[in-house]
């Protein structure tokens, strides 16, 4: 099935190539299921990465061409992303995880400047 639908679609990254993937499969009549027994361990301290602001960036933008192509308000998706990012900032410097912190700043600044400044 994953080879039918032509696999995970490029565009889309951290969150969203799972999301388009069960949406083509429902589309063709392949149902998709939450299987509540898996757990998934990440390995390393992924938020402290040097690459963990880019991968958040490079997400949010993923965000962004999803919702335009299912004919979402972009608008609402970058409102979210700028309330999420701000509490998840927030959330870390009580961490003390100043890295993360930081890389959740910028992506709320990023999303609020192009809330503003776009029309979409």
């Amino acid at each position: 099935d994953f080879d039918r639908l032509g696999g995970f679609d490029e565009r889309y990254f951290l969150f969203y190539e799972d999301i388009d993937l069960c949406l083509r499969a429902n589309q063709h009549g392949i149902p998709t299921e939450l299987a509540a027994g898996w757990v998934v361990e990440h390995l390393g301290a992924h938020s402290t990465s040097s690459r963990f602001a880019a991968a958040l960036q490079w997400s949010y933008e993923s965000g962004c061409r999803f919702h335009r192509a299912h004919g979402h308000p972009v608008a609402a998706f970058r409102l979210y992303v700028v309330a999420d990012a701000t509490l998840r900032s927030v959330a870390h410097l009580v961490r003390r995880d100043r890295r993360a912190a930081a890389a959740y700043r910028r992506l709320a600044g990023l999303a609020a400047r192009e809330l503003l400044s776009r029309s979409d």
